[in-house]
């Protein structure tokens, strides 16, 4: 014990992660904070108190958010999971903002031309939800940026291309 608490201090590089929602959420930052041991860093995630021996199973420091995970996810829900899931599915999407961060999500389909833009909230109407979903499925206008989206998601090391950006911040790049 006396060893590890030496070697942490003596570590250098340091990183904090902060994850919440269920475990799909969590394993992630688990792989993520596993690759940044083997670069030389000292990782703590902080994440829901459920996935403690998840977390300390791989040797990652584990800081426990008291509250369950479907809690917060219901606190802090966003599109990002939904969208990222169905457009690497091939299927076109678009999303009714309600929250500032759907509002992002909706914006960010349209402009990558994988879904059609959402009615402004004050135009929302039955006639124009289901003009959308025609849209997104019938006409087909999305479905080839839908797989090129898809394709370039899938051919993207997301975990090497984050630990790269990571050294660059620590060492000053």
């Amino acid at each position: 014990m006396e060893d590890a608490s030496k070697a942490r201090q003596q570590c250098k590089k340091r990183i904090v992660m902060l994850t919440y929602g269920s475990r799909g959420d969590v394993e992630p930052f688990v792989a993520l904070g596993l690759r940044l041991i083997t670069e030389g860093f000292l990782v703590r995630l902080i994440a829901p108190k459920p996935f403690r021996p998840l977390v300390e199973s791989t040797g990652i420091d584990f800081v426990p958010i008291d509250s369950e995970p479907d809690e917060l996810g219901q606190l802090f829900a966003n599109q990002a999971g939904i969208s990222g899931t169905s457009v690497t599915s091939g299927v076109p999407n678009s999303a009714i903002p309600f929250s500032p961060d759907q509002t992002f999500w909706a914006k960010r389909l349209s402009q990558l031309g994988v879904g059609p833009a959402a009615p402004p909230t004050k135009k929302l109407t039955v006639h124009a939800i289901e003009q959308m979903i025609l849209d997104a499925t019938e006409y087909g206008k999305f479905s080839n940026q839908v797989k090129l989206i898809e394709q370039k998601i899938k051919s993207e090391d997301g975990v090497s291309t984050t630990i790269a950006i990571i050294n660059n911040l620590v060492s000053g790049s």
